[in-house]
């Protein structure tokens, strides 16, 4: 005779296996209904709670997930041996962002049986996403060992090793995952985007393309096929990377990051408008994603919009402090504005400093020094920059780097910069040592750096894009300098120096607003080698127009409020004077209109203006000076390189002076070229120098055609002067630091 506890089973088990019969064919929702029903009646039974969680956890929405978590939990109650159920557990809690919750229940899993691969895997997710990246390393390495040929394990250790800045290594492990699940298209998206930062752009395509063949209609690759083009960096190559990532789109609507990257193409394209509502269209769908904030920040700067820039950056830090690269995005916009004081910068950059250097080791200047040979007879430089490329930092160096004592020095050079073009090569052939550390994380760098036993180690970016100042809080050589990338104090107390001169920080003015020790290079620091490819000065279109021509080739960015009511008062005061701006972005229609307003508001129509995107080539971008009569600086931030083009290109530039640095760059390059009076100290006196020139056309003109002898000759142009002054401070400040 069959008792109760045994038909009780049977009962179970009939139902079980019929709820089981829909499961497996793929029909949840009359499985999931089943498996309730089967809690209900049996609910001391764990494996109803476990398969209703199962059903739960195919749905995969966050809702759905809860429950799963919940169906999990109460069937752990009732088994809590069961290493399958706590697995299922744990992963359900890793997806709904339960870190810790999930790392005790992934460790119980492991308990019941250590060898588990997937439950190392998902136990090192987990670690990695609570910042115990030690312990996500290891666990990771075991999960592999186990399963050497799993494709998912390889490939989210080799995620774990991008998110790390291990790009070397990410693409050996993430080739392996795309080699044993023959092309997976994620995988195979994910070796792309590594490939991208080491700069293999041709690898990345080769990956993809052979993807393709298996997954044509893959988001992922849509994804890294479009990063890919952005890469090359033409309008072309970026409009067609936007139509990938629409094509990715079509596959995952509504996809924010998607829709960011779209937004980054169409910005690189110039069409800013477009790239503002997508980007627009991602923070609608999330808003608490902090690098959606930074990338529209970077468009609203494109589309000459500062102010909401920088309201957008700062909404980007108070999302996420964690990126320090964030912050400084932050920093370096607010010198577009004149809304933020010296003693608030200052502030502003200190705190920067305090956050991220909390909990680093830092090398002792000492045990620096003490590491130097001392039979060495030359002082090794070090320069460090994510600019060292056809960009104006590089511009700027290059000059120096060719007229240093090489007697004396010795040069070693450390891009940040994935790729390289003949701009980094000329600097490599100026260098005894070059190394790029941009796959390389701060741990590596800093390793690296150190071990070239520098005696003067020179940041170049500051707060730029690029910048790896967070090195630079650790202490790297004896000395530490800024110099030339960034108009303002760093804020490390570990920067030593920041080099200057005597118009952009004056004496006793600017030091109490910077932590560096101001070095200032008494007759400019910069000097000026204009390209070789340069086209010669022709006459001012003034005699042909039979007006004058105003212009400005300056970043966007710099068209600040203050500079559209500067420019307008000068255009005010000269009667059919037209303004001629030329920029990334000012091609865009959208971005012309709101200018134009912007102008109008100011008294000036609109149909004064003249606008014009970025050019092709530097021989093309040069020769646009032919058509302005007199070029107009912007304030409160000036032009550097733009100002030295125009002088070269034989145009006149007046410049506004202010109180910080990068409102003072002006009169610093125009004292080296011999023409201060150009430097205006006030509003009335800008607009009265630009009336002054613009109605003796005829000196003008003489004086345009003189321009370029008369710069040649000046201390702007003069590399071995300029080289040898500042080849004197290296060594001054290397001897007090040995002292």
């Amino acid at each position: 005779m069959i008792n109760s506890d045994e038909k009780n089973h049977a009962d179970f088990q009939a139902s079980l296996s019929h709820a089981m019969e829909h499961y497996r064919a793929g029909r949840t929702s009359q499985a999931q209904a089943l498996f309730a029903a089967l809690t209900e009646n049996f609910p001391d039974n764990y494996e109803g709670w476990y398969w209703l969680g199962n059903c739960f956890s195919r749905v995969a929405d966050h809702e759905a997930l809860v429950q799963a978590a919940r169906m999990y939990s109460r069937g752990r109650q009732l088994k809590p041996d069961d290493f399958m159920l706590l697995f299922q557990y744990g992963c359900t809690l890793q997806e709904l962002g339960e870190w810790g919750q999930a790392i005790e229940v992934l460790e119980n899993t492991l308990k019941l049986k250590p060898q588990y691969a997937r439950a190392l895997c998902t136990l090192a997710i987990c670690q990695a996403r609570t910042g115990n990246k030690p312990a996500a390393a290891d666990s990771f390495l075991r999960a592999v060992n186990i399963e050497k040929d799993n494709s998912l394990i390889l490939a989210q250790y080799g995620y774990f090793l991008e998110d790390e800045g291990e790009y070397a290594q990410a693409a050996q492990v993430l080739e392996e995952a795309v080699r044993k699940s023959n092309y997976d298209g994620a995988y195979s998206a994910g070796l792309g985007r590594v490939l991208l930062q080491l700069g293999r752009v041709e690898e990345c395509n080769r990956v993809v393309a052979e993807s393709f063949k298996l997954n044509p209609n893959h988001p992922d690759l849509f994804v890294t096929r479009g990063l890919a083009l952005v890469a090359l960096g033409g309008e072309a190559d970026c409009l067609a990377a936007a139509d990938y990532y629409d094509r990715a789109l079509v596959v995952r609507p509504g996809a924010d990051d998607i829709l960011a990257l779209k937004a980054i193409a169409l910005h690189k394209a110039g069409a800013m408008t477009d790239a503002l509502e997508t980007m627009e269209r991602a923070l609608v769908i999330c808003e608490k994603r902090s690098s959606h904030y930074l990338n529209y920040a970077n468009i609203l700067l494109s589309a000459a919009q500062a102010e909401k820039a920088v309201a957008a950056a700062q909404r980007a830090v108070e999302l996420d402090n964690s990126d320090c690269r964030a912050y400084s995005n932050f920093l370096f916009y607010l010198h577009y504005t004149s809304a933020a004081k010296r003693e608030d910068l200052l502030r502003l950059h200190r705190q920067w400093s305090e956050h991220y250097s909390a909990g680093l080791v830092i090398n002792s200047r000492d045990n620096l020094v003490a590491r130097l040979d001392k039979g060495r007879e030359k002082v090794r430089i070090g320069f460090v920059s994510g600019d060292l490329r056809a960009h104006a930092v590089a511009f700027f160096l290059l000059p120096l780097l060719s007229g240093l004592d090489r007697g004396v020095f010795e040069i070693y050079c450390y891009s940040n910069f994935p790729s390289e073009d003949n701009v980094s090569r000329q600097i490599k052939n100026y260098s005894d040592s070059w190394c790029n550390i941009s796959a390389q994380n701060d741990d590596a760098a800093c390793e690296k750096i150190i071990s070239d036993n520098l005696n003067i180690v020179i940041d170049l970016s500051g707060h730029t894009a690029g910048s790896r100042l967070s090195l630079f809080l650790r202490r790297l050589a004896p000395v530490q300098v800024s110099w030339l990338g960034y108009p303002d104090t760093t804020g490390l107390a570990e920067m030593d120096y920041r080099i200057v001169d005597e118009c952009v920080e004056l004496e006793g003015g600017g030091d109490s607003y910077s932590t560096e020790e101001l070095l200032r290079l008494v007759g400019g620091f910069h000097c000026y080698i204009p390209p070789k490819d340069c086209p010669e000065v022709t006459a001012l279109p003034c005699a042909r127009n039979g007006y004058i021509t105003f212009g400005s080739f300056n970043n966007a960015a710099k068209i600040s409020p203050d500079s559209v009511q500067l420019w307008s008062r000068v255009l005010v005061a000269v009667t059919g004077s037209r303004l001629f701006l030329k920029a990334h972005g000012l091609g865009d229609s959208g971005v012309q209109n709101d200018l134009r307003t912007r102008f109008e508001r100011e008294g000036v129509s609109g149909e004064r203006i003249i606008f014009a995107g970025k050019n092709g080539s530097v021989h093309e971008h040069l020769a646009r000076y032919g058509d302005i009569d007199i070029c107009l600086d912007t304030f409160p931030y000036c032009g550097t390189t733009t100002t030295c083009e125009a002088l070269w290109m034989g145009r006149e530039v007046v410049s506004l002076v202010g109180e910080r640095h990068a409102a003072r760059m002006g009169l610093s390059l125009l004292s080296s070229a011999g023409l201060v009076g150009n430097a205006c100290s006030d509003v009335e006196g800008y607009v009265r120098r630009c009336v002054l020139l613009a109605t003796d056309t005829g000196g003008l003109q003489q004086g345009s055609l003189s321009l370029r002898d008369k710069l040649k000759k000046s201390r702007l142009c003069d590399v071995a002067s300029f080289a040898r002054r500042y080849g004197e401070k290296l060594l001054y400040i290397n001897s007090k630091a040995l002292s």
